[in-house]
């Protein structure tokens, strides 16, 4: 793959676990309080796309700063490439 391919699919990456994210979000606010229960699965899978949105892999703003760059012909300045 070349340089832009790469910033490019990092960029569609944290397109797609902003939405995600926002999906659990929404799922989690329909399920009211009892989705805090230890005894109910989905609130691991919440907590796992919580997580899995703060990993710097997966950060919007920075996979897109990182696309731009390369669009622009710069150097992504970043080894999570």
């Amino acid at each position: 793959m070349t340089l832009l391919e790469r910033a490019r699919t990092r960029g569609y990456a944290g397109y797609t676990v902003k939405l995600g994210r926002e999906a659990v979000e929404i799922l989690n606010s329909a399920s009211g309080a009892s989705s805090i229960r230890r005894d109910v699965p989905f609130r691991q899978a919440f907590r796992d796309v919580q997580a899995l949105a703060l990993h710097a892999g997966s950060n919007l703003a920075a996979g897109l700063e990182v696309y731009g760059r390369a669009i622009l012909g710069l150097e992504p300045e970043t080894v999570l490439l």
